[in-house]
């Protein structure tokens, strides 16, 4: 049975609702969960000086020197023979929930136009936020991902095929024996 997983977790993605569905296999299984201090984000070397082995991790990571890869072997320590899988969104509409979740949408100045044009705006860090959970924060992390890293992942999910997610998750039990 395949117990050794990382959910490599990306904002407004549906990654929390695949992390319970995780969380639900994990805890009916008693598995060992890695389990940070502020529940959200994970900053490897910081939370435990010796690392603990653990069946399953459910985070974002988060930190401004390390790239996918350098998290990716991070997490073969911490989760052996794993399996790491993500979730992605398509862009815009990505960047729409982002829009309606951290703007007040109704405010006359804060429109849709001025919130994806506006660099300088507080929140525009946000529209390319997927790309930065991924370690991916300038075009040499971008090519060194789709041609080296991406390698670490078993599996991309996508949040448009939620329906689809769903059923390849119901046939994996059978691959995967859960």
């Amino acid at each position: 049975m395949v117990t050794n997983i990382v959910l490599v977790k990306t904002h407004k993605t549906a990654s929390t609702t695949m992390a319970s569905i995780l969380f639900r296999f994990g805890a009916s299984h008693n598995l060992q969960f890695y389990l940070t201090r502020n529940w959200h984000y994970i900053y490897p070397f910081a939370e435990y000086p010796e690392l603990p082995q653990v069946n399953i991790t459910l985070y974002h990571h988060r930190s401004q020197q390390m790239s996918t890869r350098d998290y990716a072997r991070w997490y073969l320590k911490v989760v052996p023979r794993n399996h790491m899988i993500t979730i992605l969104r398509e862009p815009f509409s990505r960047a729409l929930s982002d829009y309606h979740f951290f703007i007040q949408p109704d405010h006359p100045d804060n429109t849709l136009e001025s919130f994806l044009r506006n660099q300088t705006h507080p929140l525009s860090k946000h529209i390319h936020l997927m790309s930065n959970d991924l370690g991916v924060r300038n075009d040499y992390h971008m090519n060194m991902f789709l041609s080296h890293w991406h390698s670490f992942f078993s599996m991309f999910l996508i949040t448009e095929q939620f329906d689809e997610v769903r059923c390849l998750i119901h046939i994996h039990t059978h691959i995967l024996t859960w």
